[in-house]
């Protein structure tokens, strides 16, 4: 995932989670979550709603801090498998109640890849006994490298009494 969806800024993830409780446990039905892997969730949620009210008193101290850092890190931990078992692949939970959950939204179709612009060659080398090093780069270019658009190539390798067949 290239950037995550959970706030890293206290506030906005208490604001986050507190929004992403309510909505879920409003629609548990129709998503036909269990009840028990929720209140799990839920009460990692309401230790780490104490901690993070108990932290913003003025005159919290370093144990606040710690309770704080310490829950927001396992109701992190607790909802991560929760989402992704329970809501990213569920057909119930439309783009719209990922949204408003604050979850990411995918794309459904998958993106065609198109063929290489140019012909990629190899440079084998074999410095020393069974040892075979490959490198890619473009037709005609001196630097290695692999090719925009080549995903990789498929190269047997094997030692036998006769010489392989050319087909050509």
């Amino acid at each position: 995932m290239s950037k995550d969806f959970i706030p890293h800024q206290d506030a906005a993830f208490y604001k986050w989670a507190q929004t992403f409780i309510v909505y879920v446990g409003t629609y548990q039905q129709r998503f036909s979550i269990p009840s028990e892997p929720l209140s799990v969730v839920t009460n990692l949620y309401l230790a780490f709603e104490t901690a993070f009210i108990a932290y913003q008193d003025a005159n919290h101290g370093k144990i606040d801090v710690l309770k704080k850092n310490e829950t927001r890190d396992a109701l992190i931990k607790g909802l991560r498998p929760f989402i992704k078992s329970y809501l990213m692949f569920n057909p119930a939970v439309t783009d719209a109640d990922k949204e408003s959950m604050g979850l990411p939204l995918y794309d459904n179709t998958r993106t065609p890849i198109p063929p290489p612009s140019t012909i990629p060659e190899l440079e084998i080398e074999t410095p020393m006994i069974r040892l075979v090093s490959v490198h890619f780069k473009d037709f005609g270019s001196k630097r290695r490298g692999k090719p925009k658009g080549v995903h990789g190539i498929e190269l047997r390798w094997g030692m036998s009494d006769t010489a392989p067949l050319v087909v050509e």
